[in-house]
């Protein structure tokens, strides 16, 4: 986005301008503790990670019982810098010049910190889509014979409260601890839970669906409502799902539609999820005399990647039915 004197925005002492500049909405910030942060691997732009056998103990109560010998690590998942973007714009030294001095600076300021959200958007999308990607397509993705993949149950693909009963049946059953179980739900999710509620059980004799009422399932990116051991939260930002793509091998989107998705966040041997930054976005200032305008930019280097999909769970609703 470039900021020049012929502009329509250009702060000309003819023209009034306010002193409140009117920003882009933001979509918040998702727990950072959803990210497993490796960037201590400072050489290099792929990291191998082991991954350690599990021990089985054998009956060696025989004299001549000899022991199998097994491998030290069963195989390796690696993650690789390979996302590089940026943001650049400039400000010519009319616009500077012609412009209400006290203004000026606030906008630039405004227009660096629009920079700084869009790159959180963009860096937390693409976090949610390699967790969706994560899991095998068009397979349940089972674990101890339980599904971690699969349609909302309720009419017309949506989501039921039972399902969350049956994500939670699916952790457990695969030894996922019961602390620190999230669920990102898209907006059009929480509204039907909301109204599930409100249809099951009378607001007036149930404390927990006064709360809902006034205040709603998710707000923010902040959790506030737990469900099954699940603490809820709502991002516009899950990962999109065609019509007509198989979801488990059994069951066929039939509208557009999002991936909810269930992970455990509760400490770094748990999280699905790794990260690790190259090259930390810092806004830089640059002088170009030949152009007679300041420029501003930041780049950043980073890497995203599955470390485990046994605390991972994914449920596809329709994108816009409630």
């Amino acid at each position: 986005m470039a900021i020049t004197g012929t502009s329509n925005v250009e702060m000309y002492h003819n023209d009034m301008y306010s002193a409140f500049v009117l920003r882009a909405l933001s979509h918040g910030d998702l727990p950072e503790q959803m990210y497993r942060n490796v960037t201590d691997f400072s050489h290099g732009e792929q990291l191998n990670i082991p991954i350690i056998g599990t021990a089985t103990l054998q009956d060696v109560s025989g004299d001549d019982d000899d022991f199998t010998y097994n491998p030290i690590e069963t195989g390796r998942i690696n993650m690789v810098i390979n996302e590089a973007v940026g943001d650049a714009f400039y400000v010519q030294d009319k616009f500077k010049e012609d412009g209400d001095p006290r203004l000026v600076p606030q906008l630039i300021q405004a227009r660096t910190e629009e920079a700084m959200l869009a790159y959180k958007r963009y860096k937390h999308t693409l976090a949610l889509e390699t967790l969706y990607k994560a899991q095998t397509a068009a397979s349940p993705n089972n674990i101890n014979g339980h599904s971690h993949r699969f349609v909302g149950t309720r009419t017309g693909q949506k989501m039921d409260i039972k399902d969350f009963s049956n994500m939670s049946l699916a952790f457990s059953k695969a030894d996922v601890p019961s602390e620190g179980r999230i669920a990102i739900v898209d907006p059009v999710v929480a509204t039907g839970l909301e109204q599930q509620f409100q249809g099951q059980y009378n607001v007036n004799s149930h404390p927990t669906m006064q709360a809902l009422m006034q205040d709603g399932m998710s707000n923010d990116l902040k959790f506030r409502f737990n469900l099954f051991g699940w603490s809820i939260m709502e991002s516009n930002l899950l990962p999109r799902v065609a019509s007509g793509t198989d979801i488990d091998g059994t069951s066929t989107t039939s509208n557009a539609s999002v991936a909810n998705l269930f992970l455990n966040i509760a400490n770094d041997q748990l999280t699905p999820l790794m990260y690790a930054e190259r090259r930390a976005p810092t806004p830089i200032r640059q002088r170009n005399n030949s152009k007679t305008r300041d420029e501003y930019f930041f780049t950043s280097r980073f890497g995203l990647a599955a470390q485990r999909v046994d605390t991972l769970g994914c449920i596809v609703t329709d994108a816009v039915a409630v």
